[in-house]
C-alpha cells in the first residue's frame, strides 16, 4: 500500500521512493542485527569478586539459528520487496534492490575479520560448542545453492546471489593489494576491517568449500533441463576455477 500511503496531490513519486528506500534500509538493519551473532562475542560485566568469564563466544546454537534465519528470510528471495508498481513509478528494479541487500550481507558474513574471529573463538568454546568456518560455509551453501541438490531451475534472483557468493569467496582467498592511506583516520579504518590474509583455517576452508561447490554444480548440470540454469552453472564452474587458480589460462 506504499503507493496509496505516500500519494500527494499534484506531486510526483519522490515520497514513494523515499519511503520504499527506508523500508529497504530497515530490512537491512534487521539483517545486520542477526549477522552480529555470527562470530560474535558476548560480554558479561563482572567485578573481580564475581566468578565467571567476562567474554565468551556466541553459542553455536545461536550462530546456526542466525544463518538459518538469513537463509530463509534474506537469501531465499524476499518476494515481499518485489513490488512491480513501486518499481514502475520509481525506476528501481528488483535485481538492484534485492541484490544490493544480499551482497552487503555476504560481504559482512564472509569478511576476513569475521572468519578470523570465528577461528579464534573456537579456542575458547568447549568442543561441540565450536562453530568452525567450514561448517558456516556448509550452512550457507545449503541455503544459497539448494537448487544444485535437486536440479531445480534457478531463477534470475538466485543466479545473481550465487554469482555474488562465488565472487565474495574469490575475494576472500585472493585478496587484492590495498594501498596504505596517508591519513591516520583512514588507516585506522582500514586496519579495523582487515584480517590475516592467510590466517589459520580460513583460506584452507574456503578453498575446500569452493571445490565442493564446483563438484555440486557439475553434478547439477546433468540434472537440469532448464537452459538458462545450465548456462548459469557452467558460468559458476568457470568462476570457481578462476578463483582456485587465478593465474591459469
Amino acid at each position: 500500500n506504499l503507493v496509496e500511503w505516500t500519494a500527494q496531490p499534484d506531486e510526483g513519486y519522490e515520497g514513494l521512493s523515499a519511503m520504499y528506500s527506508e523500508v529497504v534500509r530497515q530490512f537491512d538493519r534487521y539483517n545486520g542485527h542477526v549477522m552480529a551473532r555470527i562470530g560474535g562475542v558476548m560480554r558479561t560485566p563482572r567485578t573481580v569478586e564475581e566468578k565467571g568469564a567476562v567474554y565468551l563466544p556466541e553459542t553455536k546454537k545461536r550462530q546456526k539459528e542466525a544463518v538459518k534465519h538469513l537463509n530463509r528470510q534474506l537469501f531465499q528471495t524476499p518476494a515481499w520487496l518485489l513490488n512491480e508498481e513501486v518499481f514502475q513509478k520509481t525506476g528501481r528494479t528488483g535485481l538492484e534492490t534485492v541484490g544490493g541487500i544480499q551482497e552487503n550481507a555476504l560481504r559482512s558474513i564472509l569478511s576476513r575479520r569475521r572468519l578470523d574471529n570465528m577461528v579464534k573463538a573456537s579456542t575458547l568454546a568447549k568442543g561441540s560448542e565450536s562453530y568452525p568456518v567450514i561448517e558456516l560455509l556448509d550452512d550457507l551453501k545449503a541455503g544459497i545453492f539448494s537448487e544444485t541438490a535437486t536440479g531445480s531451475p534457478i531463477d534470475v534472483y538466485r543466479r545473481q546471489l550465487q554469482q555474488n557468493y562465488i565472487d565474495r569467496m574469490d575475494a576472500l582467498i585472493n585478496p587484492k593489494t590495498t594501498p596504505i592511506p596517508g591519513d591516520l583516520g583512514a588507516l585506522a579504518g582500514l586496519l579495523a576491517t582487515m584480517g590475516d590474509p592467510d590466517g589459520v583455517d580460513v583460506t584452507s576452508s574456503a578453498r575446500h568449500h569452493l571445490k565442493t561447490l564446483q563438484a555440486d554444480s557439475r553434478k547439477a548440470m546433468g540434472k537440469t533441463t532448464d537452459r538458462m540454469t545450465r548456462i548459469h552453472l557452467e558460468d559458476l564452474d568457470r568462476r570457481i576455477s578462476k578463483a582456485l587458480e587465478p593465474g591459469a589460462k
